[in-house]
């Protein structure tokens, strides 16, 4: 109600007209209030640009524009022709039935029902009535197949969202019928290899997303009929070499995540043939050297992530070839220092994860030639406080993480020199006051993870007068006393998550 009445006002004030009197604050939801005037809105809306109605109207709450749309026919034609049609109608956490009745005659094109918290039969019979629908997002609502049956009635659909409903391969032949779809995403249901199958059908689609669907290499292999796709998530399945195999068919691909799949080397020479590939997910595979050396064929890429997999410094040297990545996530594997500094050649990198990697003092000092990054996280490696003034010199990092390393309090006073610093996580490592104080000259932090050190109630006032947090952890500090507790209370009672 309020975002309505402020509506009309702003709009009052853009007519130049005077303030609307309302008749009353106590009205029914239901009903947009009443006002008093003569003619306050009814005959004025068209005198206001189209383009400046829709930006306002665009602001406000879907039951809240339906609203404004029964104000008159200048706006109910406004809002049908040029807002609805472009503009996703969003009901979250609410009755299914409910927010079907509210919008079920209305022209919306795309319809955003995520976690409605109940499916009736009645309510998707009102769902499967909604047939100008081009959009539609219902994840995380327990459909079931009975439920994809239903939507399969929606055959303007061109964009559908049913990840997390229990659908399985009989849902997922309900929705092939949905021939005009260009983009599905059915993750975390249990298709498997016959709904994949199924799925196969839909030749029109570009973008497909099957992650955790008990998918294996005969899915994989039937999904590789889809050959206009050009993203696809098919991660956390067991498609192995076999099914890496079938997908390298689909040469279009531009975005691939296939990552825990038990794929090995073998799986990755054959995806070395995608070589329109500029986002790749391999990560949680068994992929060595030899598929490192596969992937540095992929020279299109600028995003890969290969986390916990098996490669060595002889893959990291071969992925060092791939210069022009902007994003590598190389955690989980055993580079050491001699692959940091591999990867050191790979200056046009802005965000790279190299946490657990065996990384010691000669590998952060080779990482200092990265100066374009501006997200780091070498944590969990064997860093101490020397070469943390290595780490100061990449001055444009906004996110650091250097959690479970050895840098101490030298090593904090060197980080404090890094002013952009917005996100810091240095969590075990041998830290006091001195440290703490230190960290405290970084004015511009929002997010602050100093916990396991050796802090106590000097820093962690030092700490609470942090001008921009948002989010402070000082949890298993023991030396933080009464006093030191006393002030980060006022932190937590001005609305700071604070953790101690």
């Amino acid at each position: 109600m309020k975002a309505f009445k402020a509506f009309l006002i702003t709009t009052g004030l853009l007519l130049g007209s005077s303030m609307p009197v309302f008749a009353s604050d106590t009205e029914d939801e239901s009903n947009p209030p009443s006002f008093k005037g003569t003619g306050f809105l009814e005959r004025r809306f068209e005198t206001l640009p189209a383009e400046l109605l829709v930006t306002i109207i665009s602001s406000l709450e879907s039951h809240d524009q339906v609203k404004v749309r029964s104000v008159s026919r200048t706006m109910k034609e406004l809002i049908d022709k040029h807002l609805w049609p472009h503009q996703s109608c969003t009901m979250k956490g609410e009755c299914l039935s409910s927010a079907i009745d509210t919008i079920k005659f209305l022209p919306f094109q795309s319809l955003n029902l995520m976690r409605c918290d109940s499916w009736g039969s009645e309510s998707l019979q009102w769902l499967s009535l909604l047939t100008g629908l081009k959009t539609l997002n219902v994840s995380g609502t327990q459909m079931g197949n009975e439920g994809a049956e239903d939507l399969s009635k929606l055959t303007g659909l061109t964009t559908l969202n049913v990840s997390i409903h229990r659908i399985g391969p009989k849902g997922a032949k309900a929705l092939s019928k949905l021939t005009g779809l260009t983009a599905l995403c059915i993750e975390g249901n249990q298709i498997g290899d016959p709904g994949a199958e199924a799925l196969s059908k839909l030749a029109g689609l570009t973008n497909l997303n099957v992650e955790d669907n008990k998918i294996g290499p005969v899915g994989a292999g039937a999904l590789s009929k889809l050959t206009g796709l050009t993203t696809l998530n098919i991660s956390n399945n067991k498609i192995g070499d076999a099914g890496a195999k079938a997908l390298s068919k689909l040469t279009r691909l531009t975005t691939l995540n296939i990552s825990d799949n038990q794929i090995s080397d073998a799986g990755t020479h054959a995806l070395s043939k995608l070589t329109r590939l500029i986002t790749l997910h391999v990560g949680e595979n068994q992929i060595g050297d030899a598929g490192a050396k596969a992937l540095s064929q992929l020279t299109a890429l600028t995003n890969l992530n290969v986390c916990l997999n098996q490669i060595h410094e002889v893959g990291a040297e071969a992925l060092s070839k791939l210069t022009g990545l902007t994003t590598l996530n190389v955690s989980l594997n055993s580079i050491g220092d001699a692959g940091a500094e591999a990867l050191s050649k790979l200056t046009n990198l802005t965000n790279l994860n190299i946490s657990n990697n065996q990384i010691s003092d000669p590998g952060a000092e080779a990482l200092s030639n990265l100066t374009g990054l501006t997200t780091l996280d070498v944590s969990s490696n064997s860093i101490h406080e020397v070469n943390a003034e290595a780490l100061s010199k990449l001055t444009g990092l906004t996110t650091l993480h250097v959690g479970y390393n050895w840098i101490g309090d030298a090593g904090a006073e060197d980080l404090s020199k890094l002013a952009g610093l917005t996100s810091l996580y240095v969590e075990r490592n041998e830290i006091g006051n001195p440290g703490a104080q230190a960290l405290s000259k970084l004015t511009g932090l929002k997010d602050l993870d100093v916990g396991s050190n050796l802090i106590g109630d000097a820093g962690a006032t030092a700490l609470s007068n942090l001008p921009s947090l948002t989010y402070l952890n000082v949890a298993s500090n023991n030396q933080i006393g009464d006093a030191g507790k006393r002030e980060l209370n006022k932190l937590s009672q001005l609305g700071i998550n604070v953790s101690y």
